[in-house]
Order: C-alpha cells, then structure tokens, then sequence
C-alpha cells in the first residue's frame, strides 16, 4: 500500500504541472532563485507545460537550431544557456580607451519580446532587440563585474549568467630613472 501511495503521489506531481520556487536580493542586490524557502525569499509559482510535440524533453533530434526562412519561432519554456562570452573570466584588457565591449551567448534563440540586459559594476545596459552584443562607456581601470539576464518585454528578468570578473589595465609611461649621485 505504501509504494502505491507513493507512485500516485508522483503522479499526481507530474501531472500537476507547477513547481514553487523562491526569489530573493541579497545585500549585493543580487537576486537568486531556488527551490527550497530562504529567509526573506518570496514564493512564486512556476507552470510547467509538457511540450507539444517532438522528444519527450522538448528538444528537437534533428541537430538544427535555425529557423527556416520567414517562420517564427516556437516559445520557449526556458532558456537553456546563458553566458557571457566577452570579456571572459579574469580576462585582462588592455588599453580599452573607456570603451567596453561585451557579448554573451543564449540558447535557445531570443523569443520576440526578449532582450539581453548587462549589468557592469550596477550600471545596466539592454541590448538592441535581438542582439547578443552591447557597449558601456566609461569604463575605466581597475576589477569590474559583469551579468547578463534575459529580460521579458516588461523588464522583468528571466534567467541572469554566472557573474564574470575581469580587469582593465591601462599602459603607463615608465617613470624617469633617477640620475645617479655624485
């Protein structure tokens, strides 16, 4: 009776189709998303939908991620990846001339609607709609932060990156030897 219970009680879970999960900003002002209630977190609830046709996990077997010409694209349930792909992790860059360009890498394709917003140091920038690239002005020397999320239409974030560490540098003039003394 017992083992019956539990198969009927997952189930019963897989058949629901919605999952809790628990958002929170840390003091950084970091927000964070989990599965389990955290101090202060709020809880929201997700709906998950099975997918309509093709594998069992949703993906499609036939190893193409592009769009034939002129159709648009399915909805996404979630972004599977998401990374920063310029600077890099502890990247050093050289003489930027206060100009930093960035760039990450999302997969699947951005939906309609959806756009990329990096946030350096707590200054954000959104890409243009559909691109994957942006550029910040004044960016100076010294160890910066950078993250990217996947915004909606409203602004609202989807999924957000690793945060990446880099630094800049900037090429000084030697300073004089000193003459020597008689």
């Amino acid at each position: 009776m017992h083992r019956a219970f539990i198969f009927l009680a997952l189930a019963l879970a897989a058949t629901a189709g919605s999952a809790d999960v628990y958002r929170w900003t840390d003091s950084s002002g970091q927000t964070h998303y989990s599965d389990r209630p955290q101090p202060g977190a709020e809880r929201i609830t997700i709906t998950v939908t099975r997918p309509a046709s093709g594998a069992p996990d949703g993906s499609s077997r036939s190893g193409s991620n592009q769009q034939p010409a002129g159709e648009t694209p399915a909805p996404v349930d979630r972004y599977q990846t998401l990374i920063i792909t310029s600077p890099a992790q502890e990247q050093v860059l050289w003489n930027i001339e206060g100009q930093l360009d960035v760039a990450a890498t999302v997969q699947p394709p951005l939906q309609p609607g959806h756009a990329l917003r990096f946030t350096l140091d707590g200054r954000t920038v959104t890409a243009e709609p559909g691109s994957t690239r942006a550029q910040f002005p004044e960016v100076f020397r010294g160890e910066h932060s950078l993250q990217v999320e996947v915004v909606d239409d409203q602004g609202r974030p989807l999924v957000a990156s690793p945060t990446t560490r880099f630094f800049v540098r900037q090429t000084a003039l030697p300073n004089p030897v000193p003459a020597a003394r008689p």
